[in-house]
């Protein structure tokens, strides 16, 4: 086999390549500072504690891609966003927009099945959001405390409007401890609590009619399902109705809503008129 040129530099393997540290660490509290060498055990254990260094730097993070030997962990701006909205049509700009950032960490998988950084790149080329006002808008941040959750939805499920809710977790104190949920997550916190408790309705309905049929047997009610065996239609009427429909029965108007609540499902409602009008 033929020798390479003497003049010519020979490259090794990428997985047997040198830790890479370009620059200098950032001056910050050692304890939250990636280091060559550092072992984790599993992937989630390395973005944790790199996730943590850049909420201290003001930045966030995303991972990027696994293969047989080595992950990475970019800073948020990595890359180059490729608009599919042009700028004459673009309704709102994008909070964090990707400037081709190099800052990142590289970890090695080590035959035991661990982590090892060999390469990390400190230097960002945009501008860091290092105050507590801006980094509730990165992703990666939004950690909020289980029990500040279950407050939340105590409150959303009791009834309490929005602007109360936010008056109650302190949102327009600018030193509240509860100042990494804004409106908008909120809201997001909001629609999750409904959707999980819409798991349950139809088991909920049905309990309800068994109670109502229970109190009086005049009650009437009725489902039909589609080839899914998903409901499709629900009808249901109380005895005063029954008995006011025996008695004034000459007119009855039938009128539907058009989907408005949050099943879309129109809603129609039998009404008539008594002697009382």
């Amino acid at each position: 086999m033929a020798l390479p040129p003497k003049n010519m530099p020979v490259r090794r393997p990428r997985e047997e390549e040198e830790e890479v540290s370009p620059l200098e660490p950032p001056n910050i509290e050692a304890y939250v500072l990636p280091r060559l060498e550092m072992r984790f055990e599993t992937f989630k254990e390395a973005k944790d504690f790199y996730n943590v260094y850049a909420k201290h730097m003001g930045f966030a993070v995303r991972e990027g891609s696994k293969v047989k030997t080595r992950v990475y962990i970019y800073c948020t701006c990595y890359g180059v966003y490729e608009s599919k909205v042009s700028e004459a049509n673009r309704q709102r700009n994008k909070t964090i927009a990707r400037t081709n950032c190099g800052a990142k960490m590289r970890l090695k998988w080590e035959k035991d099945g661990t982590l090892v950084v060999k390469e990390i790149v400190w230097e960002h080329n945009h501008r860091l959001q290092l105050t507590p006002q801006m980094l509730v808008f990165l992703h990666f941040h939004k950690n909020f405390d289980k029990t500040i959750l279950e407050y939340v939805k105590y409150l959303q499920f009791k009834g309490i409007e929005h602007a109360q809710i936010m008056s109650i977790l302190g949102g327009d104190d600018p030193c509240s401890y509860f100042l990494e949920m804004n409106a908008k997550d909120l809201i997001n916190l909001k629609v999750k609590n409904s959707r999980m408790d819409d798991v349950d309705d139809v088991l909920k309905t049905v309990n309800f009619f068994r109670e109502m049929k229970a109190i009086n047997r005049e009650f009437f009610c009725d489902m039909q399902l589609d080839e899914s065996d998903r409901v499709k239609n629900i009808f249901l009427t109380n005895a005063s109705c029954r008995g006011a429909y025996q008695d004034f029965g000459d007119y009855v108007t039938f009128g539907t809503t058009y989907k408005t609540n949050k099943y879309h499902m129109p809603l129609g409602v039998f009404v008539g008129t008594n002697n009382h009008l």
